[in-house]
């Protein structure tokens, strides 16, 4: 990572340890003296503007890198979940079909038995035969009825489930796009800091070639 100096502190570089001070020249004039330092009055001005712009330190760019592995892990968590929601959600519905299958079945077969159920009491021959029929298609209708019923309960059960994980998934979408709208807050600031950044040191460039 590049640290970001202020700009007037590229002006201490000339008073550093490694600086060597050129031999002194012959006494100027007070006339040459006036003239000589218009000029550097006016080119002190982009310096004086840096060093009043803002910078972005190295605190608030390591925040950014955090809140970018912050926003990652969040993401990759969301993307496992919504696989596995995905699956899940997958099994479910496969298993609601083959439910719905079952059921269609057995109403099949209920119909089938009370159609059996129906023209046996309608037979007036062999009438004792008729009743053990009667009493035995009258048994495995109830137990048809009976898995029918627990067919629907469990469809139920499996309906809520698919629910639940349809309001987690969501959750988890929100949370999501709530960090990734975080996130495109904080570059854009970053963004505004590096284009402040750029045009003061553009603007500062000649004042520090001439010093």
């Amino acid at each position: 990572m590049t640290t970001v100096l202020p700009v007037n502190a590229a002006a201490d570089v000339s008073r550093s340890p490694t600086y060597t001070e050129k031999p002194r020249s012959a006494p100027i004039s007070e006339a040459t003296q006036a003239s000589a330092a218009t000029p550097a009055a006016t080119t002190a001005t982009p310096a004086a503007a840096a060093s009043s712009a803002p910078v972005v330190s190295v605190s608030d760019l390591k925040e950014h890198e955090a809140k970018q592995k912050d926003f990652k892990k969040i993401e990759k968590v969301v993307k496992q979940e919504e696989k596995k929601d995905v699956k899940q959600l997958k099994v479910v519905e496969k298993d609601a079909k083959s439910k719905i299958k079952k059921e269609a079945k057995a109403a099949k077969e209920l119909s089938k038995l009370q159609k059996k159920v129906d023209k046996t009491r309608s037979s007036g021959t062999q009438l004792h035969q008729a009743k053990l029929k009667e009493v035995k298609h009258q048994n495995a209708l109830t137990q048809a009825q009976a898995k029918y019923d627990a067919s629907l309960t469990n469809l139920t059960m499996l309906t809520e489930q698919l629910d639940v994980k349809k309001e987690d998934h969501a959750r988890l979408r929100a949370l999501r796009d709530n960090k990734k709208a975080t996130l495109e807050q904080v570059m854009a600031v970053k963004e505004e800091n590096d284009a402040t950044r750029k045009a003061v040191l553009d603007q500062a460039a000649p004042v520090l070639g001439q010093s």
